[in-house]
């Protein structure tokens, strides 16, 4: 991508995404912080919602499957609890599940995002390959007990 705005409204895909309206990971860090910022100090969820929709369709669209897009979907199904919408963090804690699953791999094309404001870095394991994305221990049992939950309120029994 080669857009260098930090607010874009969410739209659905119709077509491929055209470079020019999708953000590269450097503004995708400075989106998430003003997204953040910009929420803690207005407290508005629809702003926040559709722009966490839109950091997300941006990170999905470039296949970033990396430390920064946990923490942006972590950040995304807090938000979509704290006011209720479960059906969107559903979505949140199935791409969570994806992500650290022993199948999936830190992108290999983000290795230097330290230099970039961020704390991303990809953790490389003895003999050069990449290790699995993993989330914190305190992140992996909030959101362990968030599944729990989610599945009791769904009575999703065979889930638990």
């Amino acid at each position: 991508g080669t857009s260098t705005t930090l607010e874009k409204p969410y739209l659905r895909l119709t077509d491929f995404p055209k470079a020019e309206n999708v953000r590269p990971l450097p503004i995708l860090i400075k989106s998430l912080a003003h997204i953040k910022s910009h929420y803690i100090q207005h407290e508005d969820f629809e702003w926040a919602n559709g722009q966490l929709k839109s950091v997300r369709q941006d990170l999905t669209v470039q296949h970033i499957r990396n430390k920064f897009a946990l923490d942006v979907y972590e950040t995304h199904a807090r938000l979509l609890l704290e006011h209720g919408d479960l059906n969107e963090f559903h979505q949140c804690q199935t791409m969570l599940q994806s992500l650290t699953s022993p199948t999936s791999k830190l992108d290999p094309s983000v290795d230097n995002c330290d230099e970039i404001g961020g704390n991303f870095r990809s953790a490389m394991v003895e003999g050069g390959e990449e290790e699995c994305l993993k989330q914190s221990e305190d992140a992996a049992d909030e959101f362990y007990a968030y599944g729990l939950l989610y599945n009791l309120v769904q009575s999703s029994w065979g889930e638990m």
